[in-house]
């Protein structure tokens, strides 16, 4: 190594790298490892080296009668390791530190996700059900009911525009814009946005409306990631740009791993949720960060309900190893739910969409006229009462007012709807068991589309779940009463239809499909410790993703950051894209700059473009591109210039006395930079596609033969790919 890596330092010769026993300074002393002598064995006819250099080797050896000799700095070869032991204990100690840092962020996030849950559970709904029984007449009960749900959340509205306005939502757009390459929106990642999504988070889910806290957790879980990595003994992760980005990626799966308690689900969700490009190399931290705050975090829920110990959230007890069988039949009823719900999952992104979009336009219509009406806290009394009218136990019942996992504990129940003593709420049955579920399918898909606009930390996964879970258990009802008599035929192989597995199925799939992921089936089977039923939650689900793709080409957070118009690359999904090419999709006719430019260029150039940076080329003949400045380069040049020229009161445009900019011929760090990369005029949109989204690039420049053709951005990637 030594040999191909200093061939034009020294001779080529064979040498070999060894370790020289000499006392104490021997490598074999543990307590002198930094004073280990080294030196180099040369063939036969060479003399041994005789002197070692504190900067490097000294070589002395003998060639056709004559002596010379050589050195070779190690220290300016960065890339040359002299010895492996040496070596190896630093490489543990980054391992280690990194994975310390990882787990000791995978505890905090999970103590904060049971501290979440104590508070909404012991405290809010406590409150609530007080609240409830402290009269008997119906009308007074829902007057406290409503002013329960105006007061919890405009509590959490209240927290999310006085101290951070980048809480609000589920935050899952946002972090993967970030982690798309583009630099972190205003206070997304600030410790103040941590304590508002904390607080907001804990009044909304607590209020009863229908918000889940999985996807707030995988916000926070990048929030803590980046502030803990602040403190003093982790600020070499924080200084190194490339692996912070990776711990972003972690910080999800730990997210995921503190509001379900599912390890692996948890990082396989949040590489399909948050990452269009996944480095294997990140695999191990976060799966050690999802561990971590999975083990924490289910047994600090589990100690707050009387019951310590890692048992998975919502518990199932399918008879195992019983006959449960799916037969052919059987298994083309999963193909047709999923399908449904596919269908389903499509109408609930539309009408979220379009929900909205009908707020935006309110907010423009009142902007002068009637200000309060388009103020967070209107819209939360709004959603509020809308909730307080469908929800109310004396409405529809009690089953409408039990939180998403309580009510998918019931749905996935072996036991029958109407076996009251083991469910949860005692009134599925009131209006039949297919009134029951309709129903409760019917109001939380529509709050649940709405209420995701509310102006408070809030996600949608929960409540997806169980509108998917309340689906599956329709389906088994009714495939348990139409088909229970061709249990003996030969289209149900000695199988027993249980209503319950199909909720469990029904919740994988359409979660799936309203976020185009295939690891809600895995998250499912942790979630509930299930796994008779992998089979069909996977031929479900698959079909349930194909279905919605066909439908709405986009998932509910993708949808999301184009309505939010966030600067996020999408995925390439039409054939059309193999024969677009750089010279198709480029931008000619790009603004330059030539070496040795005056002042009046760059104030033209900072006037008339909105470039982050600019190209710089030879000469305006023959267009050779030389490197790129960027456009905060220029504006500090520029606010440096009306420094000196304060005292002037003309335009300095139109100075005579404009001085000239000296571009040193190669890259000094202080003006130009290389570029990184060069695009052929002929390369595919799919490979440009993948430029961009590994290497994280704002813009790439289109070349033939290093002659400047033209510009590809981000912004016009973008375009081209939403338009196909």
């Amino acid at each position: 190594k030594l040999k191909k890596m200093s061939e034009d330092v020294v001779p080529p010769l064979e040498i070999q790298m060894v370790q020289l026993e000499s006392g104490r300074d021997s490598p074999r002393s543990p307590r002198n490892p930094r004073r280990a002598r080294k030196t180099v064995s040369l063939p036969r006819d060479q003399k041994r080296p005789t002197k070692l250099s504190k900067n490097g080797f000294t070589w002395k050896y003998e060639k056709d009668e004559k002596r010379s000799e050589e050195s070779v700095s190690l220290r300016n070869l960065s890339i040359m390791r002299i010895t492996n032991n040496l070596q190896e204990p630093f490489s543990r100690y980054k391992f280690g530190y990194t994975t310390l840092y990882i787990t000791i962020v995978g505890i905090i996030v999970a103590t904060i996700g049971a501290f979440v849950d104590v508070c909404i559970t012991f405290g809010l709904w406590k409150v609530r059900g007080f609240m409830l029984g402290w009269s008997g007449e119906p009308a007074v009960q829902f007057i406290l009911f409503l002013l329960f749900l105006v007061v919890t959340l405009s509590i959490g509205v209240f927290s999310t525009q006085k101290i951070s306005l980048a809480s609000s939502g589920s935050g899952i757009p946002e972090v993967k814009t970030i982690l798309s390459g583009n630099p972190p929106p205003p206070l997304v990642l600030e410790i103040r946005t941590l304590i508002a999504k904390v607080i907001g988070l804990i009044f909304a889910v607590g209020s009863g409306a229908s918000l889940g806290k999985v996807g707030p957790f995988v916000h926070i879980g990048a929030l803590i990631i980046n502030n803990v990595a602040k403190l003093g003994v982790f600020k070499k992760i924080k200084a190194n740009k490339q692996l912070m980005q990776q711990m972003l990626g972690v910080g999800c799966a730990i997210g995921y791993g503190a509001s379900l308690g599912t390890p692996i689900g948890g990082v396989l969700l949040s590489i399909e949720v948050t990452s269009t490009y996944y480095a294997l190399r990140n695999y191990w931290y976060s799966f050690v960060g999802a561990l971590a705050s999975s083990v924490v975090y289910r047994y600090l829920h589990n100690s707050a309900w009387g019951q310590p110990g890692f048992r998975p959230l919502i518990q199932t007890h399918f008879p195992v190893g019983g006959n449960i069988n799916f037969g052919l039949m059987e298994l083309f009823i999963f193909v047709l739910l999923g399908a449904v719900l596919g269908v389903l999952a499509a109408i609930f992104i539309k009408m979220n969409e379009r929900a909205l979009l009908w707020w935006r336009n309110f907010q423009k219509k009142h902007q002068k006229k009637r200000k309060w009406m388009k103020s967070p806290y209107a819209f939360a009394f709004g959603i509020a009462l809308l909730t307080a009218v469908m929800t109310f136990p004396h409405v529809f019942g009690n089953y409408n007012t039990l939180p998403a996992f309580v009510a998918l504990s019931d749905l996935f129940s072996e036991h029958s709807l109407n076996d009251a003593s083991s469910l949860n709420a005692k009134d599925w049955n009131d209006f039949t068991i297919y009134g029951g579920l309709f129903m409760f399918v019917a109001t939380r898909f529509i709050l649940t589309a709405v209420s995701s606009l509310l102006a408070l930390p809030g996600g949608i996964y929960a409540p997806i779940l169980s509108i998917g879970g309340g689906l599956g258990r329709i389906f088994g009802e009714f495939a348990a009463l139409v088909f229970a008599k061709l249990s003996d035929n030969f289209l149900f192989e000695a199988g027993t239809i249980i209503p319950g597995g199909y909720a469990i199925v029904g919740a994988a799939s359409f979660a799936a499909a309203v976020t185009h992921t295939h690891s809600s089936a895995v998250v499912i089977f942790e979630l509930t410790g299930q796994l008779q039923y992998v089979l069909p939650t996977l031929i479900a689900t698959s079909t349930a993703i194909a279905v919605a793709k066909k439908l709405h080409r986009l998932g509910i957070y993708d949808n999301l950051i184009k309505l939010k118009g966030l600067p996020y690359l999408p995925d390439i999904t039409k054939e059309g894209a193999f024969d677009i090419k750089a010279k198709d999709v480029m931008q000619a006719g790009v603004k330059y700059v030539v070496k040795g430019f005056a002042y009046e260029d760059v104030v033209k150039l900072l006037q008339e473009t909105d470039y982050p940076s600019f190209p710089v080329v030879d000469s305006p003949d023959t267009m050779i591109l030389l490197g790129i400045v960027e456009r905060t380069t220029f504006e500090k040049v520029q606010a440096e210039y009306f420094q000196k020229r304060r005292d002037v009161q003309k335009d300095l445009v139109q100075a005579t006395d404009a001085f000239k900019f000296d571009i040193p011929d190669s890259p000094d760090g202080n003006l130009m930079q290389t570029v990184p990369i060069q695009l052929s005029e002929d390369t595919p949109l799919m490979q440009i596609h993948q430029v961009f989204i590994t290497m994280r690039l704002p813009s790439a420049y289109v070349t033939r033969n290093g002659r400047l053709l033209g510009r590809v951005s981000r912004g016009d990637l973008k375009r081209i790919i939403e338009a196909m």
